[in-house]
């Protein structure tokens, strides 16, 4: 997603990795009051966290113009809060955004953030009764929280007939809140009550006319009873609509599309036209939806896609009326009832491969499709294959004939209804594979290294994963780092060259290039990320699971740096490897050094002798040695540093280097360019390519010489590279011809491995 900076930014990226204690810790934010800006007019936000004095500027993912807010106490030189005038324009999307600090220290972490067209009120407490509800003036939306064993209370004033929404964001914003709401009317009955509403990942939310004047209560709490500080929430309170999704859930990138919604009671809302000029790295748009006469919005998220998108046309519910369409385009449609079912059908080629995904949960409609591939005879070939519990299902398919085929979409438990909506993307197939990432924001200490682990999701592909990163900054880079083939998770290092603006910002993305698979390019995520991170948050919001924010942080006490990016080893050999400590003055303690991570940071069957750079020097020899179970194969290798200055840990790691697996050397032998002339002798030429840990000397030997020919015993001195002649005899009598099956051998035994290579040799006897 394009994400719009509030100040001018420049960059750059982080240091962060477990127990990591840097003299200066980049911002943190732990709550930004009130919990959404208004369009089109001046908010106070006031964010208290960590960190936080000498800021520089606020990043938002929405347009905005950041300003500290002038008389306020300490502002800007109290580490725990900082407030902030942000100005929006009217045209600010409204939806769910993201929120950073920034500062000469680095970038916090991404803040889940609102632009909402409700007037923001702060709960007031005690409202854990009915008779001290917090009273409010609707439309509005409260900022609030649960305490252990409570209830919250609010009341507001409606007119007979007044239709009125509630709405509760509390799981998809990450919180632990599972919340249960009713609504109650001026007599103390319930007039509706919502656990899990449909399409909400466990949010609750009512619709429903008032039926007489007067005060109306609302009642919220988690649905264990469970509360405290973490228990924090949005209730919204207005006359939006109820909607899940956009329909379409995507639209083309630059094509005016007119945009309807799912949901209840929409029958009056108007469908706006959208026509998205956005950049090829934005794939996602929050989307508001409203009713003619209304002043706030029903909140989603609409899919921006690079292909054609057909939209279903009814009835479609068998093989006679299934909609004809072009292999291809995406597929955009609805359960209108119970029990639905909907029938596409296209033309395919013999050896075309096509990806059908669904695309539902994530957008936040509650359909989980089925998906069932059918030739003309109305024989299965594919179904949807579910990945992960928490992601939508998809058929991968190579058609193995020219033909019609049909694709069978229906919801897996027979549900329907208005919010039903769904989306197939039609694609040709690709590698599956993508890349979680395990940090949102990322501050690279000058000179330094930050640390950031990338898991590989695999759903097919076993091969290579060469990493890149892009829109990095000069002087920021990600060294050659390639996740082997068969393995899920790796270290990356992001490296700077110092010199990089402090206070500035940058976004910029990770991902995977696949050179066991054409060089195709799989993508990178945060969605685990913030399942980590935000309380197992149900779905993540994909319009913020694409880009890494990146800042510099001040330089630390030390940085790590090794004498080699690529080492080579064999079976039995060892090789060592300068770490040097450039220190900043004064800071001479003794740097302790790991692998990172400790528990398999290096590959099977190579280990490390570890050992500290001591107090007072700058260097140290780490000596890698690999045994007869090393597997042949390139690997990257971190080693983290974890000095004590006091109580305090100074965290610094090597950028990664490469240790490659690998034969200890390579034979060649130059043909004899003449014949081997009977009672003469002739020359043969050998070559031996090292690799730098192998020094030793090698035995050469033949095999299947024929009767009266010898050979002088030939042996390659240690350390000995290039060309070596081997002296051939013929006797008189040696019978005359080309000689079958001649061999020349190069052997070695490491310790108790032996390495050997044999080449055949063409030679002829006259």
């Amino acid at each position: 997603m394009m994400l719009h900076r509030t100040l001018a930014t420049t960059l750059f990226a982080a240091s962060f990795f477990a127990a990591t204690s840097l003299p200066a810790q980049a911002p943190s934010v732990a709550l930004v009051s009130p919990r959404a800006v208004l369009p089109g007019q001046t908010t106070t936000i006031k964010i208290t966290g960590g960190n936080l004095a000498n800021s520089t500027q606020i990043w938002t993912s929405f347009p905005a113009q950041a300003t500290l807010t002038p008389n306020v106490d300490k502002n800007n030189t109290n580490a725990a809060e900082v407030t902030y005038d942000l100005n929006v324009p009217p045209e600010a999307p409204v939806g769910l955004h993201g929120l950073r600090v920034v500062s000469r220290t680095g970038v916090s972490n991404l803040y889940f953030y609102f632009v909402d067209d409700l007037k923001s009120v702060a709960q007031t407490k005690p409202n854990d009764k009915p008779e001290n509800a917090q009273v409010l003036t609707v439309p509005c939306a409260v900022d609030g929280q649960v305490d252990n064993l409570s209830r919250n209370y609010y009341k507001f004033t409606a007119a007979a007939g007044q239709k009125i929404t509630l709405e509760v964001w509390a799981r998809r914003l990450g919180t632990p809140l599972d919340p249960i709401i009713r609504l109650l009317d001026p007599a103390g009955k319930q007039v509706e009550l919502s656990d899990d509403a449909i399409g909400l990942f466990g949010d609750s939310r009512i619709s429903a006319t008032c039926a007489v004047a007067g005060d109306y209560t609302v009642e919220l709490r988690d649905i264990r009873f469970q509360g405290g500080d973490p228990y924090k929430y949005r209730l919204r309170i207005g006359d939006f609509p109820a909607v899940t999704v956009p329909f379409p859930l995507s639209v083309p990138r630059g094509v005016s599309t007119p945009i309807a919604f799912a949901g209840n009671d929409l029958s009056t809302l108007l469908p706006p036209n959208i026509q998205p000029a956005t950049p090829e790295s934005q794939n996602w748009l929050t989307l508001g939806a409203k009713y003619p006469e209304g002043v706030s919005s029903g909140l989603t998220i609409l899919g921006v896609s690079d292909g054609a998108e057909f939209i279903e046309q009814e009835p479609n519910n068998d093989a006679e009326h299934a909609n004809a369409v072009e292999l291809g385009k995406s597929l955009n449609g609805r359960f209108e009832q119970p029990q639905d079912t909907d029938l596409f059908t296209f033309d395919a080629k013999k050896g075309q491969a096509f990806v059908f995904s669904a695309i539902t949960r994530q957008q936040g409609s509650p359909a989980d499709l089925n998906l069932r591939l059918l030739k003309a005879d109305g024989s299965q070939v594919a179904a949807a294959e579910d990945f992960d519990p928490l992601e939508d299902g998809r058929i991968n398919f190579t058609f193995p004939e020219d033909g019609k085929y049909t694709l069978v979409v229906t919801d897996l438990h027979g549900r329907g209804g208005p919010e039903f909506a769904y989306r197939i993307a039609v694609k040709p197939a690709s590698p599956l594979a993508q890349l979680q990432i395990s940090a949102d924001s990322l501050s690279v200490p000058q000179e330094g290294v930050a640390l950031v682990t990338v898991t590989a999701q695999r759903h097919g592909y076993g091969g290579r994963i060469q990493l890149k990163l892009r829109n990095a900054p000069e002087g920021i880079s990600l060294p050659e780092t390639i996740i082997p083939a068969g393995k899920d998770a790796i270290t990356a290092t992001i490296t700077s060259t110092g010199g990089i603006n402090q206070g500035g910002l940058t976004l910029g993305q990770i991902y995977g290039i696949l050179p066991d698979a054409g060089n195709a390019e799989i993508p990178g995520r945060l969605v685990t990320h913030f399942r980590t991170s935000h309380n197992n948050i149900p779905q993540s919001p994909m319009q913020l699971t694409s880009d890494l924010a990146l800042a510099a942080s001040p330089r630390p006490q030390y940085v790590l740096r090794t004498n080699a990016q690529q080492i080579q080893l064999a079976k039995g050999l060892s090789f060592p490897v300068k770490v040097s400590a450039l220190r900043i003055a004064d800071f001479n303690e003794a740097i302790p050094l790991a692998t990172e991570p400790a528990k398999d940071g290096l590959p099977a069957g190579v280990a490390a002798a570890l050992k500290p750079v001591e107090a007072n020097t700058n260097q140290t020899e780490i000596v890698f040695t690999a045994d007869d179970k090393a597997a042949p194969g390139t690997y990257n290798v971190v080693l983290a540093g974890a000095a004590k200055l006091g109580d305090q840990t100074i965290a610094q790691a090597t950028p990664s280097f490469q240790v490659t697996i690998t034969d200890p050397f390579a034979l060649r032998v130059d043909n004899p360019a003449a014949p081997l002339k009977k009672g003469a002798a002739i020359k043969v030429v050998a070559h031996i390519d090292r690799i730098p840990a192998f020094q030793q000397a090698l035995t050469l030997s033949w095999t299947n010489l024929p009767a009266g020919v010898t050979a002088a015993p030939a042996e390659i001195p240690a350390g000995h590279t290039g060309p070596i002649e081997i002296t051939l005899t013929a006797a008189a009598d040696a019978p005359a011809g080309p000689v079958k099956d001649l061999q020349l051998k190069a052997e070695v035994a490491l310790g108790m491995i032996k390495h050997e290579k044999v080449l055949p040799v063409a030679l002829t006897i006259e």
